[in-house]
């Protein structure tokens, strides 16, 4: 198990850097975005052209609002091994026997704005979950 408590950049970070409003996929977030006068939202307007918009998303990009609490606990690696009892074993005819589970990134708790508190990288794809069950028998 692993627990950090950490600062990071978020995924508007990895966003800015190319500024909203040029060809680059947006998470479903922005379509909450500022679109006219008056209107209440977390994301400024959408432009392709230099201006006032342009250098609004280049100063936030520069700015510390593109980070966030990146802190997370994860359940990174468990290993489950049982071995079958010697009466068991005697009446198989079998020398030894033993059945085991391994899994890695089982869970992990976070309030991180992104894939994966640990690389902060919007565009990557977080740990994949990994599940081995498996069975050993010595004749």
């Amino acid at each position: 198990m692993e627990l950090r408590k950490q600062w990071g950049v978020t995924y508007l970070q990895q966003i800015y850097a190319n500024l909203p409003g040029f060809e680059q996929n947006l998470p479903a977030t922005f379509n909450q975005r500022w679109q006219k006068p008056g209107d209440p939202s977390n994301f400024q307007r959408l432009s392709v052209q230099y201006g006032e918009a342009y250098d609004a998303g280049s100063n936030f990009y520069q700015s510390d609002g593109v980070y966030g609490d990146a802190s997370y606990l994860r359940l990174k690696n468990v290993a489950l091994s049982w071995q079958l009892p010697g009466q068991l074993l005697s009446k198989l005819h079998i020398q030894n026997a033993r059945i085991y589970a391994n899994a890695q990134n089982l869970l992990t708790i976070t309030h991180y704005q992104g894939n994966d508190p640990e690389t902060q990288n919007f565009y990557g794809i977080p740990p994949l979950k990994t599940v081995v069950l498996g069975l050993q028998i010595t004749f």
